[in-house]
């Protein structure tokens, strides 16, 4: 089975972005925490549990986070994850108490480490008055200091935004590119449950983001998140065709409940097929047009005319077929462009 990830016209720069996360992934708190911190040992664990992207914490506040007696953990950290084909993410909590200093400590940060996309967590802090102001201070920091080496930013914050008006969400979604909330079910067994109900209400929100949750993979007090749990927000989210779910966290998770890292390692998230910018018919002749992949053909694409695909899928005979909006065209008879 293939799943695809469509891109999205990324508002950083105005660039096109198609490399949100994908897959399965895990927040990394302390890197000492995880695996004794053997760098090859975390990859090699994350590589058998099919984890396709790690979340790496960078600053906090603006100080440096995982930097330990002078040596930068996650700068080391980060090639050998993407040496084992994993995609690193760095995090920052954000306070708001300096938002200019803490944006550009975040963003510094980003470029030290050398991340492919950065994550937001900004919670209670912002609650408070002034809270819009903080949040755009913080923001305008963080992007200046990316403008020159652009990345997808995301918001980690509160699963329910209903539950949080005060919450300054336009200052930070207006200028971010995906909402990834926390949807901890706490003192819960409903993941399912608590996954569609965040989905919907940021899908209600202006503007409507990509939507990448974070699940719980922890305990706290004497609740804690069973293995059922877990494989019941990952068949969730790939049953809502999300392109990412992720879990809190990595250190949490092996320390004091290891019997979560198995249900996630077993659970098999779809392959994801990346859909090119542009599509151009190739073929010595014109393309018949389907109606669905496989089906009647309904009307004529002219050699080299251009199409930007909405999705892809493979029909029952393993052969791929790209979706125009108006119809579909077999891969086979197509070239990628650049736009």
């Amino acid at each position: 089975m293939h799943r695809v990830c469509s891109g999205n016209w990324d508002r950083v720069g105005d660039l096109f972005m198609a490399n949100l996360m994908s897959g399965k992934g895990m927040y990394i708190w302390l890197i000492p925490d995880c695996e004794g911190g053997n760098y090859q040992t975390i990859a090699q664990a994350a590589v058998a549990a099919g984890i396709k992207h790690v979340v790496i914490k960078v600053a906090d506040r603006h100080y440096d986070y995982n930097v330990v007696n002078d040596v930068d953990l996650a700068a080391e950290l980060a090639p050998v994850l993407k040496a084992a084909g994993i995609q690193v993410w760095g995090w920052q909590y954000t306070y708001g108490t300096s938002p200019e200093a803490e944006g550009v400590k975040g963003a510094q940060r980003a470029l030290q480490v050398g991340v492919e996309g950065f994550i937001v967590d900004a919670e209670s802090e912002y609650k408070t008055a002034g809270g819009v102001a903080k949040a755009t201070a913080y923001m305008d920091a963080l992007l200046d200091g990316l403008v020159l080496a652009p990345i997808p930013v995301g918001l980690a914050s509160y699963r329910y935004p209903s539950l949080h008006p005060e919450f300054p969400w336009a200052a930070f979604r207006y200028r971010l590119d995906f909402d990834m909330p926390q949807v901890y079910w706490e003192q819960a067994h409903n993941p399912a449950e608590q996954l569609r109900q965040s989905y919907d209400e940021f899908q209600a929100m202006i503007p409507q983001l990509s939507y990448i949750p974070t699940g719980a993979a922890y305990k706290v007090g004497a609740w804690s998140s069973t293995p059922d749990d877990v494989t019941r927000f990952l068949e969730e989210a790939v049953a809502m065709d999300l392109q990412a779910a992720n879990f809190w966290e990595w250190g949490r998770t092996k320390l004091y409940v290891p019997e979560l890292w198995p249900a996630i390692a077993a659970y098999p998230w779809p392959e994801a097929i990346m859909l090119p910018k542009l599509i151009q018919i190739k073929s010595s002749n014109n393309v018949g047009i389907r109606d669905k992949p496989g089906g009647a053909a309904f009307s004529i694409a002219f050699k080299g005319w251009q199409f930007r695909p909405m999705e892809a899928v493979e029909d029952a005979n393993g052969k791929l077929w790209y979706n125009l909006g108006p119809g579909w065209v077999p891969a086979t008879n197509v070239t990628v462009v650049e736009p």
